[in-house]
């Protein structure tokens, strides 16, 4: 791998050292762990084993428009101001590819079978980060909606999941509204059933005491098409919960941060590398979670304020078995009323938290960060010569150069 692209290799191991760790989706390529292919996507046929390599052309920093860019942010570094792949999405005739291109955020859509043919262009902003240092992640659903966790703006200070692309109405998050996301890294999102989920970490808003860290789980519906005259081209059913990553004991040592997920649909868990935060003692966890679990948080109550200066309370849910609706023949917002807006408005935060699978977490390792894992299953036969044994989870968990193999019979 040419480590000139910003990837590690036998000849510069260090390629990556000292630079920030990006989320990735589902099928983010594990080649892409630091700062995402620059100008390239590589296509890996397992068997046999080939890779092919294709360039997508950088977009310079020599505009007008990225001279204004200067001005503002003062410095903007040569290495940042090339194209990024943050975002890439495949499908079984079709790869979709967003980059940074030069902090002018672009999307190409471009065959399997043949890499340098673009098929498609659109504008990437509220699908990609205009700056390869934001994190982001995105998913395509079978319908053809693209959910893009980003950011939207250059500075970087507004945060947004996003729908667009499809058939339904381009939605997000309300804007400049710390509550709904407050300083967020995105990690990972899934497409499941009737909702799309994202995981990410971000700034405790209902915590009174100091600035710290949470893990997060958030969803919306996906047939969600907006409000009217309240949160109009803004989601209904943004709600999130909080992950509980702790080792037990009477006061639990909490690991505050997800890293990375992997989502394993044929047991319904979500696997998660956690950290402790970066000015505290190194410390990584690996919990699993039931979708069952992250179901029942968020049908229970709501935490909320009265007011800015008010403590965050529980607040009953006036849905406790929410199902997302149907879109009605009469129209698309005809079972929207004023009132469930306004709940909608205010009810976002779940009061209860999403406990993992074990009391303990399947992993503890002290004085070592992880950064991303994949888990798979390989079914075990037992001595009794059984088919039907059970099955040895096998998870590797990355951390910096290194790469750390667990097993866990389940």
């Amino acid at each position: 791998v040419d480590s000139s692209q910003g990837l590690r290799s036998k000849n510069n191991p260090e390629a990556t050292k000292g630079e920030p760790r990006y989320s990735e989706g589902p099928l983010y390529s594990v080649m892409c762990e630091r700062w995402g292919l620059r100008g390239t996507v590589l296509a890996a046929l397992l068997v046999p084993v080939h890779i092919s390599r294709s360039s997508i052309n950088n977009a310079m920093c020599n505009s007008i428009q990225m001279k204004m860019y200067y001005e503002l942010v003062f410095v903007v570094f040569q290495m940042e101001c090339q194209n990024y792949i943050r975002v890439l999405l495949v499908n079984k005739t079709e790869v979709m590819t967003c980059g940074t291109n030069a902090f002018q955020p672009l999307c190409t859509t471009r065959e399997v079978g043949n890499m340098s043919r673009v098929l498609e262009r659109v504008n990437g902003v509220a699908r990609c980060p205009y700056d390869p240092r934001h994190n982001s992640t995105a998913v395509v659903t079978e319908s053809g909606e693209l959910y893009a966790a980003t950011v939207i703006d250059f500075s970087g200070r507004d945060p947004v999941i996003y729908r667009s692309l499809g058939h339904l109405p381009p939605l997000r998050t309300a804007q400049y509204n710390s509550k709904w996301l407050n300083e967020p890294h995105f990690i990972s999102a899934y497409d499941i059933g009737l909702f799309t989920f994202f995981f990410l970490r971000e700034n405790a808003v209902e915590h009174d005491c100091g600035k710290t860290v949470y893990s997060r789980v958030a969803r919306v519906c996906k047939n969600d098409i907006g409000g009217r005259f309240l949160l109009e081209d803004t989601w209904t059913t943004f709600m999130k919960a909080r992950l509980n990553c702790s080792r037990s004991g009477e006061i639990p040592f909490y690991y505050n941060e997800l890293q990375s997920t992997f989502y394993l649909p044929e047991q319904d868990l979500i696997y998660g590398i956690f950290t402790t935060n970066v000015n505290s003692i190194a410390a990584s966890a690996v919990c699993a979670f039931n979708l069952s679990a992250i179901t029942q948080a968020f049908n229970g109550p709501f935490r909320s304020q009265e007011n800015p200066r008010s403590t965050w309370l529980p607040t009953p849910n006036p849905i406790h078995n929410f199902q997302c609706g149907t879109i009605s023949e009469r129209g698309p917002n005809e079972g929207l009323t004023e009132r469930s807006l306004q709940d909608a408005q205010r009810l976002y935060l779940m009061n209860d938290v999403v406990q993992p699978e074990t009391t303990d977490p399947l992993v503890m390792q002290d004085d070592v960060r992880f950064s991303s894992l994949v888990v798979d299953i390989v079914q075990v036969i037992p001595f009794n010569l059984s088919s039907h044994g059970p099955h040895k989870m096998t998870w590797r968990a990355a951390f910096g150069p290194r790469t750390l193999t667990l097993t866990h019979v389940h």
